[in-house]
């Protein structure tokens, strides 16, 4: 994950860890609370579907903590006015990547997680896995929900099990594995086409499942498509019209992520699909950096106080 965060000419020391960090005092924690409360939480509860980061997140920040730290950290630098475009394009962006995460992955510090938590824990796992590439243990799927779904009229009920359809098969579409290497490569396949159907089919207009879905198109679709771009312009071609075409449907989601990556409702909307678009670059083969490739519709931090994380 730490490859993803920093943006291309981002300043080499610009994600300090360890001593390099500042000690926040109780009452600089007390305002990261806060900010945590006002400005991150209700984004990453969007994101993930839940609502743990604005009701338990703050009790996991303490002052010797390398996350509350480093929040700090960044909370220093962004009550500075930038000093260049570099400061605007590329290191705010890159010092939000890194925070968005280490805030993501909280839940990993409850010492006792209930179902709810550990479902959020394997959510972020999977998350994890889709934006690095990695194959996902399957011991993260969550269970299928029931064959029946409630009835329509049960609003809440329907709901809940429509949300719990869209991440198992998110999970286990990042769990199947079809390579050559792997021990039923056409059985995986198979799982990873009706993962994408099935997802589809339940976006319910919300921007997460929007861009998950896009980033799961992506990570199928793009590592196939080597074609698909020509050497020197990197512009993607699709040769029909049809909506079905593999390189349409990437022409699509790269194009929607590049978009949500500047214009996303929130930061956690955006600096994730930063990471998406960072991984799918840095992982191909004849990735070379630069900055139209990987920094791409990068526009910075946007300041809006009305958004959230």
């Amino acid at each position: 994950m730490s490859d993803l965060f920093p943006y291309e000419y981002a300043s080499p020391d610009l994600l300090p860890t360890g001593d390099q960090l500042p000690s926040p005092t109780h009452h600089d924690v007390e305002g990261l609370r806060i900010s945590l409360k006002i400005d991150y939480a209700p984004g990453l509860d969007r994101f993930f579907e839940t609502n743990w980061y604005s009701t338990q997140a703050e009790f996991y920040l303490q002052p010797n903590d390398a996350t509350t730290r480093y929040f700090y950290h960044c909370t220093s630098r962004f009550r500075k006015q930038p000093t260049s475009q570099t400061d605007l394009h590329t290191d705010f962006p890159s010092l939000e990547a890194r925070l968005l995460w280490d805030l993501a992955v909280l839940p990993r510090k409850v010492a006792l997680p209930d179902a709810s938590v550990s479902e959020l824990i394997n959510r972020v796992a999977t998350i994890e896995s889709l934006l690095t590439g990695a194959i996902l243990p399957s011991n993260k799927i969550p269970g299928h929900p029931p064959h029946a779904p409630p009835q329509p009229h049960d609003e809440p009920a329907h709901s809940h099990y429509v949300q719990s359809q869209f991440w198992h098969h998110l999970a286990a579409f990042t769990s199947c594995d079809d390579s050559p290497r792997s021990a039923n490569p056409q059985s995986a396949m198979q799982s990873i086409m009706h993962s994408l159907y099935v997802m589809r089919g339940i976006l319910s207009l919300l921007e997460n499942r929007d861009v998950l879905y896009s980033i799961a198109v992506l990570r199928h679709y793009g590592g196939r498509m080597k074609e698909a771009y020509p050497e020197k312009e990197r512009v993607l071609v699709a040769e029909s019209q049809d909506p079905e075409d593999s390189l349409n449907k990437l022409s699509v989601a790269m194009s929607f992520l590049a978009s949500e990556e500047v214009h996303g409702t929130t930061l956690a909307v955006q600096r994730f699909t930063g990471m998406s678009r960072r991984s799918w670059w840095r992982g191909r083969p004849d990735f070379k950096a630069t900055n139209g490739e990987v920094a791409g519709a990068a526009g910075g931090r946007i300041e809006d106080k009305n958004r959230s994380a």
